[in-house]
């Protein structure tokens, strides 16, 4: 009979590269052998098959950045399913809270754990705060000195929404905000007309982090119901 254990772990997203990029940004420089995580052969069902914790954390990426809703992840090596449970809490929470993709995207994550014969099978589960469309429309970006360009090509564009996954952030928050605020007064926005988040909401000069910018636009004056149109001079009678 097989032993299930379920955990729930809801993701706080403070609260788009799109693909495996999160995957391929992540360094691989270690001296250790590295184990590649591969979907097996002749499963009945689509599965991920992970031997470490990296691996594990690379094959949540995977399943992050498609955006699948229900993934199938096979742990092997594991001698206690309580070691699989461990590893499961701590890579979940890395990727939804610690990798820049996954803290835009994700809202929340369950699983299940199941022993089987020569592995751990587990049935991951994701809810998500964004669409596809807004991974599609992500822009990507080296450094945070492209964001004034690329916010007034997206307010010419007409669009509300800017998100930016930045390689490099090599400004702190106070000083993004102010070259962001002079950009939005060249467009005549006020402050009070547009937010700046970061996903994921903390982290250091030097990491890669999600820049979001919302903004709306603005509205057209409002003409009157009940105004009487003025009757053109040339109507009007002689004396």
């Amino acid at each position: 009979m097989k032993k299930i254990c379920t955990a729930l772990l809801l993701v706080a997203a403070a609260c788009l590269t799109s693909g495996c990029a999160a995957v391929l940004e992540r360094s691989y420089s270690s001296v250790r052998p590295h184990t590649s995580q591969y979907w097996e052969e002749g499963a009945s069902s689509s599965a991920l098959r992970v031997e470490d914790y990296q691996s594990l954390v690379n094959g949540l990426l995977v399943l992050v950045s498609n955006q699948t809703e229900t993934g199938v992840v096979r742990l092997y090596g594991y001698a206690e399913q309580s070691a699989v449970v461990a590893d499961m809490d701590r890579a979940v929470t890395e990727v939804t809270m610690e990798d820049p993709l996954g803290a835009y995207l994700v809202e929340y994550v369950t699983y299940e754990c199941a022993e089987e014969t020569s592995c751990y099978e587990v049935t991951v589960k994701f809810s998500y705060q964004k669409t596809p469309a807004q991974l599609r429309e992500m822009v990507n970006a080296t450094t945070t000195s492209a964001l004034p360009d690329l916010l007034r090509a997206a307010l010419a564009e007409g669009r509300t929404v800017l998100a930016v996954k930045v390689g490099y952030m090599d400004q702190a928050p106070e000083t993004i905000y102010d070259t962001l605020a002079a950009v939005m007064a060249e467009a005549g926005r006020d402050e009070d007309s547009w937010t700046v988040q970061y996903y994921p909401d903390a982290g250091e000069v030097g990491d890669a982090r999600v820049v979001e910018i919302v903004w709306q636009i603005p509205e057209e004056p409002a003409v009157p119901s009940n105004a009487i149109p003025q009757q053109p001079f040339a109507n009007a009678p002689l004396a």
